[in-house]
């Protein structure tokens, strides 16, 4: 990008959500398909969070890395970050940049009072006029059913901030209340408070985008499906709070799988896009071409339909009452030839029942739980296995803004 506007740089930055997010999001990890959990149930800003009576658990996760020739440095990586004495937010950013700092990625930390008094403004203005709310609801009607809806407005798109807490703001009558337990302001004392301590304030998701424009204006926002279809629906909240909305760019995604599995794969006439299909509608496909016997039906409901046709034209000379019953029979035929179809399907199945399984496993294995690794599973073990140059080495692989899927193929 940089060489494209004449050697002005880009910079690529990665926004810290620090206050933002419920504990259950952030308090645990998947390695080689087996969680582990960082106990406890502190709330609040998850950033803010002390990391006392981490080291159990950072020691049960280098374990689980594996005998990798590299384990060493990414078990000293992660001592040296996720420490006791450390919020979550300073373990994050140092890892991070460990992992990415030398190819010039800058981390913003949004938990921060000099950021937040740039944005005080907006929230004011939230505060007084709520107009976020209209916005997205314009925004909402426009997008229609094109897009499911990621982010749900309220009245107030603020929170407020305490030790523990994060809580919503509700406007009731002649003051604002902070839910859970908080304070009660009126509207001067609100303001007051925002003005003295703007750290106390924190978007919600609809906001937060408005926040990160407002103290680094991007070039553009790179980011997942569910992602931009929330932006989607800040075009008007931008315009509202009359800022302009960067241009909104959906990254590359892709998902490892070992050579083996993709050896077995092709062997069954499958293709990578194959992969995202339905598993039952997709194994059915697959155990009806393999077995011996034919399993489609087609050709025996054109012979119905030509019976129960012949049956009509009859009945219709003769009485014309009785191309009723004639109709019930030919759709109680067919219910019971599409009930055989689906028998003769089970029983393929059955027969490739081998077969059945070893899709279900290479599609568990590339779809976690239905879903796409990048989203479930971490790197921990894949850097402990190739060292850190396996980053330099997925950079070569994948184009950030092909809106292909890509397929790697691991040893």
């Amino acid at each position: 990008l940089s060489d494209g506007l004449q050697g002005r740089p880009v910079i690529p930055v990665f926004w810290m959500a620090t206050e933002d997010h419920d504990r259950a999001e952030i308090d645990h990890v998947w390695i080689d398909d087996h969680p582990l959990k960082w106990p406890g149930s502190a709330g609040g800003a998850v950033g803010r969070m002390p990391l006392e009576g981490i080291e159990p658990v950072v020691e049960q996760a280098i374990a689980m890395l594996g005998p990798g020739g590299h384990a060493g440095h990414v078990a000293d990586l992660i001592r040296q970050s996720w420490r006791p004495e450390h919020t979550l937010a300073q373990a994050t950013r140092s890892f991070t940049h460990a992992l990415f700092g030398h190819f010039g990625l800058v981390c913003v930390d949004g938990d921060d009072p000099a950021l937040k008094r740039q944005f005080a403004p907006v929230m004011a203005r939230e505060l007084i006029e709520q107009c976020t709310l209209p916005a997205v609801a314009q925004a909402d009607a426009a997008m229609g059913d094109h897009y499911v809806h990621q982010a749900h407005a309220r009245p107030i798109n603020l929170f407020h901030l305490r030790p523990g807490q994060r809580a919503r703001i509700v406007h009731e009558q002649d003051h604002y209340r902070v839910l859970n337990g908080g304070p009660h302001f009126t509207r001067e004392e609100l303001m007051a408070e925002l003005d003295a301590h703007p750290e106390s304030f924190s978007p919600n998701v609809l906001l937060r985008p408005l926040y990160q424009e407002t103290v680094l204006p991007n070039v553009a926002y790179v980011g997942g499906g569910g992602e931009l279809a929330y932006w989607a629906q800040l075009k008007a909240v931008f315009h509202t709070f009359d800022m302009p909305m960067p241009v909104v760019l959906l990254r590359t995604s892709a998902g490892f799988m070992s050579e083996k599995h993709l050896r077995q794969w092709n062997d069954l006439g499958l293709s990578p896009a194959d992969l995202f299909a339905p598993p039952h509608e997709l194994q059915s496909r697959v155990a009806t071409k393999r077995v011996p016997f034919a399993v489609d039906m087609d050709k025996e409901v054109r012979v119905l339909h030509d019976l129960f046709n012949g049956l009509s034209q009859r009945v219709a000379s003769a009485d014309p009452g009785l191309q009723g019953a004639v109709e019930a029979r030919r759709i109680r035929a067919l219910k019971d030839m599409e009930r055989l179809g689906m028998g003769l399907v089970r029983a393929a199945r059955q027969r490739e029942q081998t077969t059945m399984h070893r899709m279900d496993v290479i599609q568990q294995t590339f779809l976690p739980g239905g879903g796409l690794q990048e989203r479930r599973e971490s790197i921990l073990p894949r850097l402990a296995a190739h060292g850190m140059e396996h980053l330099s080495f997925l950079l070569e692989q994948l184009d950030p803004l092909d809106g292909r899927f890509t397929v790697i193929e691991e040893p």
